[in-house]
Formats: structure tokens, C-alpha cells, sequence
């Protein structure tokens, strides 16, 4: 008997229907489905092909993929790890085996919204530390940081991270960041190498202020105070420097000169040795230098 392909599909719908055992299995499996390709795994399983699925999914009367009991649950669990586990879309992905695309999509159906991503907002850029995930890390900085109120200092140490990127996730999170080194001062200030007047000087706690309008100026003075004490020798350079701060004060420039001068070297002085790894030291030299001819006559 030869059969035309619409004979033979209409035969195979005959074997699914609500009360049989195919329609009934066909029901549960479909149901349980959540991802893409369900059609095709459900025509894999029962030997058939896809167009003859959708015919008996017409049939039955069964939802679409995107309305299954088990996709349902399946985007409440994706909602869930987003807000509260504050997974990433990338993370989701790897753990469900599909497209970030896909999850993405998942989110803005149910109108959740969305973090920046972590490519090109600097809060969630990579550390060094492996305790924290970044967004466990930054919690972790503005409670430190605005709860405990510890400095930048304070809140790298406690995290083991770098102050600098403490300073710029929270700049990345628009929090306002607490200089407490040093302060501005608004006033004619008059640069100590080149007498450019500034407008704005940065002064520490103490009294000292900012001497000069930039790092060149202060490189200069400073090459100039070690050629006059003679930890750098070069005439030339001496002599055009001279002549470059005289152009600069031509009527104070013994003022100027001075004032330069004034700054005295940090010294840094070496850490005292504990006498214990002293006397250990001493130990070892003497074992090791010892002359062998002495221990000879001592044995004998």
C-alpha cells in the first residue's frame, strides 16, 4: 500500500491524544521543557518530524515554550539569582549553557533593571583579591567607607586591595570622595623657581605649602640645591640654571636663592638590627672563618 506523507501524518496524530499513553507522555515532556529546541528533541524521542510536533502540539491545545510551567519557573529562578544572588548575565549563561543574549532578554520581559555592565563601568573592573566578588566588594567598600567611616587608606588595607582602586570605585559608584590630606587655599601664591603667581595652592595639615606651580619647577630647584652641595657636577648646567632663576627674580634673586637653598635633604636613617641577629651573625662568621690550624691543636 502506498501512503502520501499526509496519510501517514495523520495516522501518527491518531496515536496522541489526551487519554493515550503517547499524548500523555508527550504532555509531561513537553511541559518540562524550558529551552530552545524542545520541538526537535521531542521529534528525536518519538521518532517523528518537527512539523508533525507542532501539529500535535496544535492539537492537544498546549502552551507555547515561552509559556510551559517549566519556563516559568525556570525565568523566576534567572530573576531571582539577578537581584538577590546578584549574578551576572555572563555567569547565568555559563551555568545554563545558552546565549548571555537570551538571559537578557529573560530580564527585560519582566521589566527588571538592568546593572551597567561590567565591561565598561569601572566598579566592576577585575582586583587582585580573591575574597570578594565585585559586587560583594563593593558593598564591602561603601560599608567601610560610609558606615565605619574609615578612610581610603583604611578600607585598602582591610580589603587588601590597592587605595587607588578603592578611590575609583567609589567615584564609579558617585560617591563623593573625603580628602583629608590636604586642603586648597585660595591666594596669590608666587611659584618659588619661575614667579608665575598661582591662584590656588594645595596646603597639608601642617603649615607648609605648595612652593611651586609644577613638577618642572620643582625638578629644577631641586637639580639645582644637588649642584650647589655638590652631589651633581656639571658647570654648564650649573651656570644656565643660575642664569635662568636670575631672569626669573632679576631684583630678588638673592631671595629667591635662599629660599631654595633653605630646604634641607630627607635622610633617611637604616632600621637598628635587633642584638640577637647580631650575636647570631657574629656566631656564624666566627664558624666560618676560623682558622683550621688552630682546631687541629686544640684536638691534640
Amino acid at each position: 500500500m502506498n501512503w502520501n506523507v499526509n496519510e501517514m501524518a495523520k495516522s501518527k496524530h491518531k496515536e496522541f491524544t489526551e487519554f493515550s499513553l503517547k499524548g500523555q507522555e508527550f504532555i509531561r515532556i513537553w511541559n518540562s521543557e524550558w529551552r530552545d529546541g524542545a520541538q526537535v528533541r521531542l521529534a528525536e524521542h518519538f521518532g517523528i518530524s518537527v512539523p508533525t510536533v507542532y501539529r500535535i502540539r496544535m492539537k492537544l491545545g498546549l502552551p507555547d515554550l515561552f509559556e510551559t510551567p517549566a519556563r516559568k519557573r525556570w525565568e523566576k529562578q534567572v530573576i531571582k539569582n539577578y537581584l538577590n544572588k546578584e549574578w551576572s548575565t555572563l555567569r547565568m549563561a555559563k551555568i545554563y549553557k545558552m546565549c548571555s543574549q537570551n538571559i537578557n532578554m529573560v530580564l527585560k520581559k519582566h521589566n527588571v533593571e538592568m546593572r551597567p555592565q561590567h565591561c565598561v563601568n569601572p566598579a566592576y573592573f577585575k582586583t587582585r583579591q580573591l575574597d570578594y566578588s565585585p559586587a560583594r566588594l563593593l558593598k564591602e567598600i561603601k560599608k567601610l567607607y560610609l558606615e565605619e567611616n574609615m578612610t581610603v587608606v583604611q578600607t585598602a588595607k582591610k580589603l587588601k586591595i590597592d587605595p587607588g582602586t578603592v578611590t575609583n570605585k567609589l567615584r564609579a559608584m558617585n560617591i563623593e570622595v573625603r580628602i583629608n590630606n590636604h586642603r586648597s587655599i585660595i591666594g596669590n601664591y608666587p611659584c618659588q623657581w619661575c614667579g608665575n603667581t598661582m591662584d590656588k595652592v594645595w596646603q597639608n595639615r601642617g603649615l607648609r605649602k605648595q612652593l611651586y606651580c609644577n613638577s618642572i619647577c620643582k625638578n629644577k630647584a631641586k637639580d639645582l640645591r644637588r649642584l650647589l652641595r655638590g652631589q651633581r657636577k656639571s658647570e654648564t648646567r650649573l651656570e644656565k640654571m643660575l642664569g635662568e632663576l636670575k631672569d626669573n627674580w632679576p631684583n630678588q634673586y638673592n631671595v629667591a636663592y635662599d629660599r631654595i637653598m633653605d630646604v634641607e635633604p630627607v635622610i633617611k636613617e637604616p632600621a637598628p638590627i635587633p642584638q640577637s641577629e647580631l650575636d647570631l651573625k657574629a656566631e656564624d662568621w666566627i664558624q666560618k672563618w676560623k682558622p683550621k690550624s688552630i682546631v687541629h691543636t686544640v684536638e691534640k
